[in-house]
């Protein structure tokens, strides 16, 4: 939380005052902003350090002698009684001059929190950060030919159900408001929404170089109203979430094959830049703006955004008919079906997790653990294969437990069904031909081996449900074990892992080796 003090507000400004401060200057209002964290007394400016600029600024903030200390003052009252005067700027010059040590304040009711994980996902370079406040541009786009039906909401209406307040079912009732639960608050995403006519009729586009050229139009087309650096949050030069929607009711199979809902990568006109920001990964959102596919289209959005922060896909690419990569109760996942929430190795991935919300076993004896539910907050257990406990880009089962709350009601409400789920995680990095850095197992790999072997996430027991107290999981348990040379799980581990439901609503994990 920020604290703000307005300077050229203050009711009594002393014009003049007696010994060592002499005549005070004149100056405009202006805003300070002070962190509610530790400072250093009389660092009036914030930036950590007590120099000639603070003692420039102490004189803008003597008030009468009446007058309480707050905000930015407190910052000045050197002597620590309740006011600014004199003897309090004699104290910061002696701090200044090194003849007085500095002294570190400690706000009422401060709180050091732990800060989550380096983001892994940042090795792959992907377009959309997963952390800070990010601003996502969307474009319902249009044609001569072909239009929206009337009943489609409006770029007012769109802004409000991406990004503020919408009417859509929770846990959809805005994007915005999902990912602030997804990331435990570490992502917060708003956005604007424009709508554009493209200059030529939809099949005209329906090529090889199309997909650029429709995003080249409509991003020229309306750069005169965009300032397209405001959408650049990491300051990398690249826009960093691009959604475009296209108007496919009643469309041929050819048009909705071809405007299929993706994430794609821009490769063909590398130079193409506005505003001097570029352009890397960017969404086709093929659900259309209309109330009664608002869940769906917010699902297909939030899937593809993961694509845009780096994860991959986890249903099957090469498997006819069933191309599910998690089955049944347990098995709901936004990467996979755009169901529920993202896993907890993907909020690993994103980092969303702080260091002590993930859990390790090392190796030794038998260990109980405590999971919370990740639903609601940051919480899971490693069990190592091939690496250490610390290795989150290696083989290893992530443990975790979840509920039908938060984010998990879309699904798992349904059946009010909760418990512990195991996911055989195979998360290297490797680097490709074109020198880009991605998962080594996952579908797009030069290492997949197919769909029923390595693949970055598999679930344990998969189709049987979720684990629940009382349960015992050991070698044996379809998918609980390690990947052999040439790919199946068929190397018994050792572990042994009981569950046992505690009154508080956590769940205790014991295990042993």
């Amino acid at each position: 939380m920020k604290t703000k003090f307005l300077a050229g507000a203050l009711t009594a400004v002393v014009t003049a005052a007696a010994g060592l401060l002499g005549a005070l200057p004149s100056f405009a209002a202006q805003e300070y902003y002070y962190e509610e964290k530790p400072y250093i007394l009389g660092d009036i400016n914030c930036d950590s350090k007590l120099d000639e600029l603070d003692l420039e600024q102490f004189g803008r903030f003597v008030v009468a002698a009446e007058n309480s200390v707050t905000d930015g003052i407190a910052r000045g009252d050197m002597d620590h009684d309740g006011a600014l005067s004199s003897l309090d700027e004699a104290i910061l010059r002696g701090a200044v001059l090194g003849i007085i040590p500095p002294e570190t304040v400690t706000p009422p009711g401060y709180q050091e929190y732990e800060q989550p994980i380096t983001a892994l996902i940042l090795k792959t370079t992907p377009t959309t950060p997963s952390t800070g406040d990010v601003k996502m541009l969307t474009f319902f786009v249009d044609f001569p030919n072909k239009k929206y039906l009337s009943e489609a909401y409006s770029t007012e209406q769109m802004k409000e159900e991406l990004f503020g307040d919408g009417k859509a079912v929770y846990p959809y009732e805005s994007v915005t408001a999902w990912f602030d639960r997804a990331s435990y608050g570490n992502l917060h995403l708003s956005g604007d929404v424009y709508s554009y006519t493209c200059s030529k009729n939809m099949y005209e586009y329906q090529n090889d170089y199309g997909f650029e050229q429709l995003v080249m139009e409509v991003l020229q087309g309306l750069d005169s109203q965009i300032d397209y650096s405001d959408y650049d949050s990491n300051n990398d030069g690249i826009i960093d979430c691009l959604s475009f929607t296209i108007p496919l009711d009643g469309e041929s199979e050819e048009a909705l094959n071809f405007w299929w809902g993706c994430t794609s990568t821009w490769y063909q006109n590398y130079g193409f830049s506005v505003d001097g920001m570029y352009v890397d990964r960017y969404i086709i959102n093929d659900v259309m703006p209309y109330e009664d596919e608002m869940v769906y289209h917010k699902q297909t959005l939030i899937h593809e955004m993961g694509h845009s922060m780096g994860l991959p896909d986890y249903y099957k690419y090469e498997t006819q008919g069933d191309n599910e990569g998690f089955h049944g109760d347990a098995g709901y996942a936004k990467m996979d079906d755009m169901l529920a929430d993202y896993t907890t190795f993907d909020k690993i991935m994103l980092g969303w997790l702080t260091d002590s919300e993930i859990q390790k076993y090392n190796g030794s004896g038998q260990q109980t653990f405590e999971l919370n539910d990740a639903s609601l907050s940051g919480s899971c257990l490693i069990l190592p294969i091939s690496s250490t406990a610390d290795d989150y880009n290696s083989e290893y089962f992530l443990v975790e437990y979840i509920t039908d709350k938060g984010n998990n009601s879309d699904s798992y409400a349904w059946f009010d069904r909760s418990g512990v789920r195991i996911f055989h995680v195979q998360s290297e990095f490797y680097t490709d031909y074109w020198d880009r850095v991605m998962f080594k197992y996952e579908n797009y790999s030069d290492y997949y081996m197919g769909d029923d072997k390595a693949r970055v996430l598999r679930l344990v027991n998969d189709g049987n449900g979720f684990f629940h107290s009382g349960d015992t999981v050991s070698y044996g348990v379809s998918g609980f074990a390690a990947y052999d040379e040439n790919g199946y799980e068929t190397v018994n581990t050792g572990y042994v892992v009981t569950f046992a439901q505690n009154i508080s609503g956590t769940m205790s994990v014991t295990v042993s080796k």
